[in-house]
């Protein structure tokens, strides 16, 4: 009896060990990999990579032909019960954190009402290789709305 019950606890150490190297999925590995906006005359990178429970997004610009440059820095992690949006700019490393108010397995709603602008950032998964994303004033008719939509490179 003693043998079986040291088999058995052998094993389930070995099951919860073994688990400790699977990553559980979190809900914005959507957003995982490079993605591309291409206009006329800019060019626009966003680059998201996961590092535990945070997510880290790179943005550059490029414009009229030129190399895009870095442009923005941008987390999204739990702060207490809810998750945020906290973009840094590159060129004066301002911090702005905006709360993500929804969010469904292929898309978020992040709003911060005391920044001047945007207000709200919305992101959506059109298909496994296609996403849109917008900033507006928050307004139930937008004055002022931009599109970014992307594709994955």
């Amino acid at each position: 009896m003693k043998i079986l019950i040291i088999i058995l606890s052998a094993i389930m150490l070995a099951t919860c060990a073994s688990k400790k190297n699977i990553v559980a999925p979190m809900p914005f590995d959507w957003l995982i990999g490079d993605w591309k906006m291409q206009t006329s005359n800019e060019t626009t990178l966003e680059n998201w990579i996961r590092t535990d429970s945070t997510y880290i997004g790179n943005s550059a610009v490029g414009k009229n032909g030129n190399k895009p440059q870095p442009f923005e820095t941008v987390e999204i992690k739990k702060v207490g019960r809810f998750y945020e949006y906290i973009a840094t700019t590159v060129a004066d490393q301002q911090t702005t954190a905006f709360k993500i108010i929804k969010y469904t397995r292929n898309g978020f709603t992040a709003v911060n009402e005391k920044h001047d602008f945007p207000k709200r950032i919305v992101y959506q998964l059109q298909t496994n290789d296609s996403l849109v994303a917008y900033i507006d004033d928050n307004l139930a008719k937008s004055k002022k709305r931009y599109y970014f939509n992307y594709k994955k490179m």
